[in-house]
């Protein structure tokens, strides 16, 4: 009798056998994938409470909440390492909340220190102030930084250009007023143009620093 041990494998058992094996390399590749979020969202948690420090020392001495550009908290001395204003998943030239306050907005500012964190000043029409009035008064203890890099990324390019203000969405950090990091999510939704209009998507704001969901919240994005 000819030994079994000796025979070759079959072609079913070489096509189950890559299966297993893709199937292990799909698994260990997820889980080392959130291992390293996880370790991201560990280390911008980490910053996050040192820039609360640093923007909540800043704010006493103005006599005032800063919510501002992080320029302004760097200039004080208050953050003495302008380099946790940007956050390690974060590759735009002048980091994610940079580059949308250069080009999604109705006004322009050269931020001095490339920053991953968006503030109130992202805003909207009815400028900072206002807007983070408005949030506090449905919600008592909001956001003041909202970090969305750790979340998904999207190639959102439109005959326009890309349109960078919904370049993430998903998983995000939120800095509270009490000092307090909330994991958040953020999200959007795409919609289809008219007959011969460009579609695109639409988002709220406000939805960076609560989560209240109010329409009246949303409509000063329109």
């Amino acid at each position: 009798m000819r030994d079994r041990r000796l025979r070759g494998l079959t072609l079913i058992e070489i096509i189950v056998s890559l299966a297993i094996l893709i199937l292990l390399a799909g698994l260990l590749f997820g889980a080392t994938r959130e291992a390293r979020r996880e370790g991201f969202r560990a280390s911008a948690t980490s910053d996050g409470r040192q820039l609360y420090l640093a923007i909540a020392a800043y704010s006493e001495d103005a006599g005032r909440w800063h919510i501002g550009p992080m320029d302004d908290i760097v200039r004080s001395g208050q953050l003495t390492d302008a380099r946790i204003l940007r956050a390690p998943t974060d590759d735009l030239p002048l980091g994610y909340g940079g580059e949308i306050l250069n080009r999604a907005t109705l006004f322009r500012y050269e931020s001095e220190y490339p920053v991953s964190w968006e503030t109130h000043f992202r805003g909207t029409w009815l400028g900072a102030e206002r807007f983070y009035d408005l949030v506090g008064s449905f919600d008592s203890n909001p956001g003041i930084l909202a970090l969305r890099v750790l979340g998904d990324k999207h190639d959102l390019k439109t005959p326009l250009g890309a349109n960078l203000v919904f370049l993430y969405s998903g998983p995000m950090l939120r800095v509270r007023r009490d000092g307090s990091i909330q994991r958040a999510r953020y999200a959007f939704r795409r919609y289809r143009g008219a007959p011969g209009e460009l579609g695109g998507q639409q988002g709220c704001i406000s939805h960076l620093f609560t989560d209240v969901r109010d329409p009246e919240l949303c409509r000063v994005d329109e």
